[in-house]
């Protein structure tokens, strides 16, 4: 798309030099944004900007060409513009930037602080449940105790109940061997 003997030059927003006639046939016959296939940059009839050079006229080509600028001011007027609506441009998309980087840096803020508070959680129900188990547990020990001391107690009666009926009868036996002996001798 680049002529060095265009009859009616123009410059792109990316510094392209082409025939305005040339460019704008093309611009006309594609549908999608219209990119520059050198340069990548947009290009639309709004971003041309005509060029004029000595003995050069503007006649009817207006109806099929976009207004030139009338002088060298204007042509450096609207160069101007696209730097300022460029670097604008620049601005907002690095402060988009600055503010996904924020938001990202306060989502992780948030899931740090939410993670630490689900383990914060967990840890104060494994404390709980770990009371739970000691008292539990202690519950248990006692529960035993008392029926161990319970049926000790019972052993004792038991044993100290046949120990004395052992005594009666050993008694009872010695009385009447002794009583025996007694009428034998």
């Amino acid at each position: 798309m680049r002529s060095a003997t265009a009859p009616n030059p123009s410059c792109s927003s990316g510094n392209r030099f082409n025939d305005n006639a040339v460019i704008l046939n093309w611009l006309h016959h594609r549908s999608h944004p219209q990119e520059c296939p050198v340069c990548k940059c947009v290009v639309g009839e709004e971003k041309l900007v005509p060029l004029y050079g000595k003995g050069r006229s503007v006649t009817d080509l207006r109806t099929e060409i976009p207004p030139r600028p009338s002088d060298i001011h204007t042509l450096f007027a609207s160069l101007e513009q696209m730097r300022l609506s460029r670097e604008a441009t620049e601005h907002r998309f690095k402060e988009y930037i600055d503010q996904c980087i924020e938001e990202f840096c306060v989502a992780q803020e948030q899931r740090t602080a939410l993670i630490q508070e689900a383990q914060e959680r967990c840890f104060q129900q494994l404390e709980c449940r770990i009371k739970e188990c000691r008292a539990d547990a202690d519950y248990r020990i006692k529960k035993f105790r008392a029926e161990a001391e319970q049926r000790i107690k019972e052993c004792r009666a038991e044993a100290d109940q046949r120990i004395r009926e052992c005594r009666a009868e050993y008694h009872a036996d010695a009385e009447q061997r002794i009583k025996k002996l007694r009428a034998d001798a």
